[in-house]
């Protein structure tokens, strides 16, 4: 666009000594530099207040934008939402724990009051044999032969686990 050699330069200087002088060529060249300087100024303020002016615009944008956009607002509804489904998890797997564990109250009970029958007619079935040995009827020894396999195999198995190594001990000596 507009554009300056050194021959160009060379040629403004004389044409300014021979035109303006030497003697007043120092201050011509001051006042171009004052000038230069001043039009310089006014360029940088002029794109300084162009640029704070699309800045405002751009920041008043963006206040509008956050004003309508409450970022903590759908963090709390992202939150809860989160929050709900692992508390709704939590009490199902709490409901699942108590159900397993009423189930296994009613299995206990179920089978203490077994053992209680079983003991029972164990009980029965002994009170009925030693009325029979005392009494010597027929009929009682019938029933007292008909007790459950249960309270043959309430036995403990440690009497005679103990008794074969100590018949194996008295035999090898």
């Amino acid at each position: 666009m507009f554009d300056l050699g050194w021959s160009e330069m060379l040629i403004l200087a004389v044409v300014a000594i021979i035109v303006v002088g030497p003697k007043d060529l120092p201050r011509m060249l001051r006042q171009v530099g004052q000038f230069v300087g001043q039009a310089r100024r006014m360029a940088r303020e002029f794109t300084t207040q162009f640029q704070d002016a699309v800045k405002d615009s751009d920041l008043d944008d963006l206040r509008n934008d956050i004003t309508k956009v409450d970022p903590l607002a759908d963090l709390k509804k992202s939150l809860a939402e989160d929050f709900g489904s692992v508390d709704r998890d939590l009490q199902e797997t709490i409901a699942d724990y108590d159900r397993a564990d009423e189930a296994e109250n009613a299995a206990f009970e179920a089978t203490q009051k077994s053992k209680a029958a079983n003991e029972n007619s164990a009980s029965q079935a002994d009170a009925s044999s030693a009325e029979t040995a005392a009494t010597g009827d027929p009929e009682i020894e019938r029933n007292a032969l008909d007790t459950p396999d249960d309270a043959v195999a309430a036995e403990p198995l440690s009497e005679t686990a103990d008794a074969e190594p100590a018949v194996a001990k008295s035999s090898g000596g």
